[in-house]
């Protein structure tokens, strides 16, 4: 795992920070956008989205999780543990 600190606020800085990983066609990659601000969870989505991530989001009181990225037919699926 890796740990990025950006500018939470600064859509430009996140992307450029995430473009920094050096990531190839081989790297499979999940993303769960549930924490930090609205911003840096666009810009995650967005970055990720290009490299054809799995973006999932869990909502907060529920034990479900959300497949964003890409599309499914039942995206909502119940988490078996925490």
């Amino acid at each position: 795992m890796r740990k990025l600190v950006v500018a939470e606020d600064d859509l430009a800085d996140i992307d450029a920070k995430l473009g920094g990983l050096d990531l190839t066609e081989d790297d499979r990659v999940t993303v769960n956008l549930t924490g930090g601000t609205k911003l840096m969870s666009i810009g995650a989505y967005n970055h990720f989205k290009e490299l054809g991530a799995e973006i999932y989001y869990l909502p907060i009181g529920k034990n479900d999780i959300v497949k964003i990225f890409p599309r499914v037919r039942n995206r909502i699926s119940p988490l078996r543990f925490r």
